[in-house]
């Protein structure tokens, strides 16, 4: 209500601000409101919302201790006659050329108070205020952004080009509070785009020499060299820049992996089921654990290893007859003390002794003891 007596609203009705009139002026004042509106059938009752101005026109200033508290009243319309002419001032004083630090130090000043006193001003006059200062800073804090992108976008020095651009799209920048989320995104997207641009003579042969790897566990080490020789790139940008290459090498290495382990696989179910193809079984296993080792967190490594574990049961289940055939001529010419060493050379496998058809071994070897 007491910015109903501020100069924006008060002036124009009474032609001079509320702390400049005589008390005989405000009193005046009252009885025209008196006998134009309270009087009037059609303004009376909305009249009756704002009987607090009548009652403020007729108090003495020099009467502090009223209902009402005229010095408080006078003291609001001067809080609200300096804030508004210093936005004025200072909205005017700010253009296309002034430092963004400079202009947000004198617009914070106008910002706390907008902040600490709601009624310091009208509701709608607060958010236009608001929105205006955010706007001006915005558009002061995107002029620093293009400038800050032409000129690290015109560096030589690559490392330290690619590092600060990285640094200013994600936000290491004095401006960057000021942008908007559409600006922080369009900034980032053309930093990515200039970064891609600087890069890609870089990285890209290497991920031509990359794809080009032939289906050998030589490749490995080969990747792997590629791979640490595009880190230091890759450390120094965006990851919606970087990801891109990355995926090309992962995606080379999970390729080999599958590759390599289907040919293994083929190799395996070519051994036959003897008790040479249980120790050529066993020394496969072996290697694909050591060639693969860094990949036992795959899903592919897990099931090829309980594919193994499936056939070679089914195997020593099949090879067992030539286990007993051995065992009983060892037994026959007065070896029996040999039967744990000629089961040993067909249980030749550590997990032999965890399948079920290892039982059939004990069987017959209990047997013959």
């Amino acid at each position: 209500m007491v910015l109903l007596f501020a100069d924006d609203d008060f002036v124009p009705v009474f032609g001079q601000s509320f702390d400049t009139m005589l008390l005989d002026q405000r009193r005046k004042a009252a009885n025209e409101i008196n006998n134009q509106c309270a009087r009037d059938p059609f303004f009376r009752s909305e009249f009756e919302l704002f009987s607090t101005v009548s009652r403020a026109l007729r108090q003495d200033p020099d009467r502090p201790l009223t209902s009402f508290g005229i010095p408080a009243v006078f003291q609001s319309i001067r809080d609200t006659r300096v804030l508004r002419h210093e936005y004025a001032g200072t909205m005017a004083a700010i253009n296309n050329q002034t430092p963004l630090e400079e202009a947000a130090s004198k617009l914070s000043v106008i910002l706390s108070d907008l902040q600490s006193r709601s009624n310091i001003v009208w509701p709608s006059e607060h958010d236009d205020m608001t929105a205006e200062i955010d706007a001006v800073l915005g558009d002061l804090a995107w002029r620093d952004a293009q400038i800050a992108f032409e000129n690290l976008s015109a560096m030589s020095k690559t490392n330290e080009q690619l590092s600060k651009m990285t640094a200013a799209a994600r936000g290491n920048t004095p401006y960057h509070q000021f942008l908007s989320e559409t600006e922080r995104n369009k900034l980032r997207s053309n930093y990515a785009a200039a970064q891609n641009e600087i890069v890609s003579p870089i990285l890209q042969p290497v991920m031509n020499d990359v794809e080009a790897l032939p289906d050998s566990l030589d490749s490995f080490p080969r990747l792997d060299s590629s791979e640490s020789s595009a880190e230091p790139t890759l450390a120094l940008i965006l990851d919606e820049v970087a990801n891109p290459y990355r995926a090309v090498i992962e995606d080379k290495r999970t390729a080999l992996f599958e590759n390599l382990v289907t040919a293994a696989w083929r190799e395996f179910e070519e051994q036959p089921e003897t008790k040479a193809g249980l120790a050529m079984g066993a020394a496969w296993l072996d290697k694909f654990e050591s060639d693969f080792a860094v990949f036992s967190d795959r899903q592919l490594y897990d099931a090829t290893i309980e594919r193994f574990r499936s056939r070679r049961n089914h195997m020593l289940a099949n090879v067992v007859s030539e286990f007993e055939r051995e065992a009983r001529l060892a037994n026959a010419n007065g070896n029996g003390e040999m039967l744990p060493e000629i089961m040993a050379a067909f249980l030749t496998s550590r997990i032999d002794k965890k399948l079920p058809a290892s039982l059939e071994y004990d069987i017959v070897l209990r047997f013959l003891q």
